[in-house]
């Protein structure tokens, strides 16, 4: 970050040169010479995406005007994240990383429910390539999604109980109160619980309406008795 503040024009041309690299290696997105097979990356390939997603989610602000964030929801991002080969999952945290910033910082109302479906793609334990990390990486894109100005709880509805409480297919695993259970560290969890109340807090009595609030605030209580 320090780079990027003292040299912006520098490192915001380099990080443009990254960017194109990364672009070009997706065959779904750019017809090249050579492209490289996705289920096939290096390890160095991985480390290369792995650190230009991190610079682009760290210098979202130096790179508003080089990104169009609305653009990667459809592209890039679903791209990244069909990628199946090994180290999968350290593509899809950072997916999730990248979207708990950017989401705040150049998203429009019209791309919220790709956000919201991106991230339940992360949140969900019935997709294997999804581990814990991955899971605690989409909860934490979700508090920022939500606890953001341009909120609108109306727009977020109809994806209030596959958030919080999973979906019938997800047999009590789904969810972020699904997710506790899978969790062992007190500070995760209590991490977990606050994206939970962030949820209520912007929805306010509307949760009511979405899901049996009884249900909800047993699954709850009898998850922090395991605390």
């Amino acid at each position: 970050m320090e780079l990027v503040s003292n040299y912006k024009d520098h490192m915001t041309k380099f990080l443009a040169g990254c960017i194109q690299s990364l672009q070009r290696s997706i065959p779904s997105l750019v017809l090249v010479d050579v492209l490289i097979d996705p289920d096939m990356m290096t390890s160095e390939q991985i480390i290369f995406r792995e650190a230009v997603y991190n610079a682009i989610t760290l210098n979202a602000l130096a790179l508003y005007e080089l990104i169009d964030f609305d653009e990667w929801l459809v592209s890039i991002i679903p791209a990244e994240l069909s990628y199946s080969g090994p180290h999968t999952k350290i593509i899809r945290r950072r997916m999730a990383l990248l979207v708990s910033e950017w989401v705040g910082t150049k998203c429009s109302e019209s791309s919220r429910p790709k956000v919201y479906e991106t991230i339940l793609s992360l949140l969900t334990p019935l997709d294997p390539r999804n581990d814990t990390v991955v899971r605690l990486s989409a909860a934490s894109a979700l508090r920022y999604a939500v606890d953001e100005w341009n909120f609108k709880a109306d727009d977020f509805l109809p994806y209030l109980d596959a958030v919080l409480i999973g979906t019938p297919e997800e047999h009590d695993k789904g969810g972020i109160i699904g997710l506790m259970g899978f969790v062992q560290h007190i500070e995760a969890r209590m991490k977990l619980i606050r994206v939970v109340d962030v949820i209520v807090e912007r929805i306010d009595r509307r949760v009511g309406s979405r899901i049996e609030a009884l249900k909800l605030t047993d699954r709850l209580h009898r998850m922090c008795r395991r605390l």
